[in-house]
This record gives structure tokens, sequence and C-alpha cells, in this order.
């Protein structure tokens, strides 16, 4: 899979001018629509949608157990696109509550990529705790291997997002290596053969 794309994506501005290039509205399969019902469900947390084209994310406060103790550490997240704070990481999954998702609305696979993505999240946060759920390659992980078929737009949604967090351009983001970047590339193309 060639990365070049991907690694050229330097600004805001470029990274939605990927996603338009390669966003089909509609192109959305109904086993994706529906795995999307079931996991909001699974959740039963509000989401809200359409607060951005591509972007999403994850809601979490601290549980009232958490809020007594003082001596606990939050770090905290500025969500650019809404305004909104998000809590990223915590000590323990059992000192944090998932409160809802922020989601593009899910009319395409690009976007039922990202959903999962966000979903990826809260259900590794719930299994393994914050450290792992707060790596976007674990996420990105998750929705691939959850999802319920694959394609090229869900590729392109996930590795453009995905970019986001490696670009050294944007160091006030960047969590993941190249190599993580491309190990995982080349996951997704695996998966993509598989449909």
């Amino acid at each position: 899979m060639d990365l070049t794309p991907y690694t050229q994506i330097h600004t805001m501005e470029a990274f939605y001018a990927f996603k338009d290039r390669y966003h089909v509205e509609g192109d959305i399969r109904p086993e994706g629509i529906a795995h999307v019902r079931d996991l909001i469900g699974q959740f039963a947390v509000p989401v809200e949608y359409g607060l951005s084209r591509y972007g999403g994310s994850t809601y979490w406060q601290p549980s009232p157990e958490a809020m007594k103790r003082f001596d606990v550490v939050v770090s905290v997240l500025y969500d650019r696109m809404t305004g909104k704070r998000t809590v990223e990481r915590l000590l323990t999954r059992d000192e944090v509550i998932l409160t809802g998702f922020r989601l593009p609305p899910i009319t395409s696979d690009m976007h039922y990529a990202i959903a999962l993505h966000e979903f990826g999240h809260a259900s590794l946060h719930l299994t393994h705790g914050p450290l792992i759920a707060s790596s976007e390659i674990s996420a990105c992980r998750w929705a691939l291997d959850n999802a319920r078929y694959w394609t090229r737009a869900m590729s392109h949604g996930l590795l453009v997002g995905l970019w986001t967090y490696v670009d050294p351009s944007q160091s006030f983001r960047q969590k993941h290596t190249v190599a993580e970047f491309e190990a995982f590339a080349a996951r997704i193309e695996a998966r993509e053969l598989r449909g």
C-alpha cells in the first residue's frame, strides 16, 4: 500500500480535502448501519451526530468516587472541533464513566469506520483500562477486527485519521511512530483483501 498520500497531509485543510476526495455519501451497507445501532444499544449512552464531517470523540467523566479523591491526576484533552473537554486517561477503568459519543452521520463506509474507531476506544477502556484505550492504533485495530465488512473507503478514513497522531509537524497530537503507522497500514491492506 502506498502511504505517500497520507504522509503528505500536514494541515487540517489537507486532512479534510483528502477525506472529501475519498468519501462516498450513501455507500454504507445495511449491515454497517445495523452494526452501529447494535453498538449504540450496547453502550447505552447518548450519541451526538453531525458536529464534524469526519471526526469523532468518546466522552468520559471521572466517577463520583474519583472526584472525591483529590490525589487522582486527570489528563484532559481539549477537543478543538467542539470546544469540549474530554477525559483521556485516568488511573483505572473504574475511575471513569463513559458519557457519550460524537460521531459523523452514519451515511457512508468512511463514517462507519470512524464510528467503529470510537466504539473501540470505549470497549478497550472497559476491558483493558485507559492506557490501551487511549491508543489510537488500538482503537483502529478494534475497528478493523470488529467490522462486519471492510472497504477501501474505510481504510482511507482510519489511515488519514491515524496519520494526524503520527505526523511530526503536529507534535502536540503525536502519539505514535511512523513505524507503528506503517505496520498498521499493512494490517489494513490484508483486511481489505478479505473484504
